[in-house]
């Protein structure tokens, strides 16, 4: 079993910047090493050694996917990883 998940080399990374945003949320890596969500504060090396954009969401396989749970809960199957 994997311990993480990278990306692709090229794909994604941290910029070692500020964003062009500080306003705007964004991936973090904090000085202790640690992936955080939030706006970014001070200089680099500061808080922050690098920023990310967030991942960009599918809402639509999000709705699908939350209307195949609640057909499985009517028709009253168990959903697999439910308590």
């Amino acid at each position: 079993m994997k311990t993480h998940i990278t990306a692709p080399a090229g794909e994604i990374g941290w910029n070692y910047s500020i964003p062009p945003d500080r306003g705007a949320k964004v991936l973090l890596l904090t000085v202790g090493h640690i992936a955080v969500l939030g706006r970014w504060e001070g200089r680099v090396g500061e808080f922050y050694l690098a920023w990310s954009p967030l991942p960009k969401r599918d809402k639509v396989r999000e709705r699908m996917i939350e209307t195949e749970l609640a057909a499985e809960r009517v028709v009253g199957r168990v959903v697999p990883g439910a308590a």
